[in-house]
């Protein structure tokens, strides 16, 4: 378990009928919120909020209607504390909230304030047994990346052209099967990106292929996958990835896998249940990082909704970036990452400055952080 940095917080949301009860603890500060909603018409709020995200519409009204109710208290007490992490446990539909995107009077995003990450479990750590908050490679090396990527059209999915781009920025090595150019490789098959290690892609990104890497112990202490990930509401085990050679893996068999010591592991360009958010629970979304977690994996970044090819090619980018450079927090790594994205300009406009293109991907984490003066008691 990662310590949580000094200038943390954490907010757990507990959500009933009629009442959302906040308990929000920094190192100074340790209260409890309560808040009267009617859970129902709060997940038809999400519902429609996630609607105009996908939808690329604007989103400034619900954005920060749902700050208000969700995020206020706790940003005003963070602003006081200068805090700039934020661990968050979101019971049920609150788990489809980008809170990222939820948007402040003043117009600012949470993410422009916070690198944020959510919690997919309330196991607690004490301080002894915390561990620095940034990357710590095994043994002492250099962070390492083991890559799979669907670039054509398999299985009835349509083709990610930018995953490409994608595997090239992240794995600094061989890449093999990749069917698709890219210019950001290092001539055919070998990627010219961030960590050192390898890649498999389309054709090459078989069931066996994917199955035996992960058998431990692992040579890689990062892995990437990039592909269609299809998450079925209402039912967590129904939802799969989907392999470059047409296979599907399910949640059951990833349940089986071992991703022990893994330092991250990236879910990317994954197609998931946008205005699932107005029924369903929630579960879903915890049940993929949560089961990951569970065999092994330290953090898992994956995404909301179904995400865009060629900007989430360079998020990754520059996330990677990030962590080889820095060795961050992967939470700190992905803000950057999302500030960076947004300030591009192109033609005279920021094209990726909607929350459709930056705000999907969270950053999950099994344990709920406690670190010296830090806590939930």
């Amino acid at each position: 378990m990662a310590r949580a940095p000094a200038d943390s917080a954490i907010a757990i949301y507990v959500l009933t009928e009629n009442r959302l009860r906040l308990l929000i603890a920094t190192r100074r500060t340790q209260l409890e919120i309560p808040v009267a909603v009617d859970a129902r018409d709060l997940q038809h709020q999400i519902g429609h909020f996630l609607d105009l995200i996908g939808q690329r519409a604007p989103i400034d009204a619900p954005a920060r209607a749902l700050y208000a109710t969700l995020a206020r208290p706790l940003d005003q007490i963070a602003q006081q504390e200068k805090v700039t992490h934020l661990f968050l446990w979101l019971d049920g539909p609150l788990r489809y909230i980008p809170f990222g995107a939820l948007e402040a009077p003043d117009g600012s995003y949470l993410a422009d304030r916070y690198a944020i990450e959510v919690l997919a479990g309330i196991a607690l750590t004490s301080p002894a047994q915390a561990t620095p908050a940034a990357i710590q490679p095994q043994s002492g090396a250099a962070l390492r990346v083991l890559g799979f990527g669907v670039t054509q059209a398999v299985a009835g999915f349509q083709p990610l052209p930018g995953m490409a781009d994608e595997l090239c920025y992240v794995v600094d090595g061989p890449i093999t099967g990749l069917a698709t150019r890219s210019a950001a490789c290092r001539g055919t098959g070998a990627g010219d990106g961030a960590l050192p290690g390898q890649g498999f892609a389309d054709g090459a990104f078989t069931t066996q292929r994917f199955e035996t890497s992960l058998h431990a112990p692992h040579s890689y202490t990062v892995l990437h996958v990039g592909t269609h990930f299809s998450l079925r509401s209402g039912n967590a085990m129904r939802s799969f990835l989907v392999l470059g050679d047409g296979s599907r893996l399910t949640l059951d068999t990833l349940a089986g896998l071992d991703f022990t010591d893994l330092d991250l592991v990236t879910l990317s360009a994954c197609q998931t249940a946008m205005g699932g958010g107005q029924t369903d629970d929630g579960r879903e979304i915890e049940g993929l990082s949560a089961i990951v977690q569970q065999r092994g994996a330290k953090q898992v970044v994956a995404s909301l909704w179904r995400v865009e090819d060629e900007s989430t090619a360079q998020l990754m980018h520059g996330m990677y970036l990030a962590l080889a450079a820095h060795s961050e927090d992967v939470a700190g790594a992905l803000q950057n990452a999302q500030k960076s994205l947004r300030a591009q300009v192109v033609g005279g406009r920021h094209p990726y400055d909607h929350p459709y293109y930056w705000a999907g991907f969270v950053v999950s984490n099994r344990e709920l952080p406690l670190a010296d003066g830090l806590g939930v008691h």
